[in-house]
């Protein structure tokens, strides 16, 4: 199998190839495995309120982002062994020629419309299959083949991970929000965050805070400085970041350097950081708050009588 061959079967399972239909089909979304996580951690631990989530929210968070990538790791890691029998399953020989194929006579022409060269392998695997009598012959013809397929299914599984992490902050932070006493009355998107009414049940009062979610301080993050349409400027606004979570990021430097905080402050904005972060790089910056501090101490602030 040629080269060419072999990187358009990798184009046709990665990116938004194959492997990501399967995913979108196979997967729940970042609402359910958080919330699974959620589930988990509250059977094996205690049920949270606010009263735990104000005293730990630092570590109550670790410990749901953990719980959270153990559960999504172990089922997209039961897709990805399965990937290539679903295709079997689903894809394979169902028929979906080109259109042109009909009309003429040369048998190159005869080619599925879908993932064509995925077709093509799983048809050059059947062959060995029928026209070969010894398994070892067989498997020694037919595992070389399978290697680029295999390679792609294994090098996505690895970049997907920590991609995955980043997506399920905001979801964790919004079910803490809800275990911490407060109901979500509406979240609109502004700019690169989110604008929450929230209510909090203890005072029966309301409140505007926005948020903008990211898992590391890298280049991009000036991004989430822009607050977009807010009309109150009064309102509150916080970035929650991952940085110092290894879970985001393998390098031990939490990339929140002094620098980050002064523009990050110079708009306005507090930092949401872990308590090691805090404590060990920032202890004395007002501007830079552990998640503890945000739901004991800032996030009662931020609402007012009706």
């Amino acid at each position: 199998m040629s080269m060419d061959i072999n990187n358009e079967i990798k184009n046709e399972l990665q990116g938004s190839g194959f492997l990501e239909e399967v995913k979108e089909t196979r997967l729940p979304n970042s609402t359910v495995i958080t919330g699974a996580a959620l589930e988990k951690y509250e059977s094996t631990y205690a049920s949270l309120n606010p009263e735990t989530i104000s005293r730990q929210a630092d570590r109550v968070l670790k410990r749901l982002l953990e719980l959270e990538h153990e559960i999504y790791n172990e089922r997209e890691q039961r897709v990805y062994r399965e990937a290539l029998v679903v295709f079997l399953q689903e894809k394979y020989d169902t028929g979906q020629t080109s259109l042109h194929s009909f009309n003429s006579s040369e048998p190159e022409a005869d080619q599925f419309t879908e993932y064509p060269h995925l077709q093509e392998l799983f048809a050059e695997l059947e062959e060995i299959y029928e026209t070969t009598d010894d398994f070892k012959e067989a498997f020694q013809k037919i595992l070389p083949l399978l290697y680029p397929a295999m390679d792609a299914i294994s090098v996505s599984a690895q970049q997907s991970r920590r991609k995955r992490a980043g997506d399920s902050l905001r979801s964790h932070i919004e079910n803490l929000l809800g275990k911490a006493g407060y109901t979500i009355d509406s979240v609109h998107s502004a700019g690169n965050g989110y604008l929450y009414q929230l209510h909090r049940h203890e005072t029966d009062q309301e409140g505007s805070v926005y948020l903008s979610y990211l898992t590391t301080l890298r280049d991009r993050f000036r991004q989430s400085l822009s607050n977009g349409s807010i009309e109150d400027e009064d309102v509150p606004r916080f970035i929650m970041t991952g940085a110092g979570n290894s879970i985001f990021t393998s390098s031990r430097k939490s990339g929140v350097t002094d620098q980050k905080v002064s523009e990050i402050t110079d708009e306005g904005f507090t930092l949401v950081v872990f308590e090691t972060v805090k404590q060990n790089q920032h202890p004395d910056k007002k501007n830079v708050i552990s998640y503890t501090e945000f739901f004991a101490e800032r996030l009662p602030t931020l609402v007012s009588p009706e």
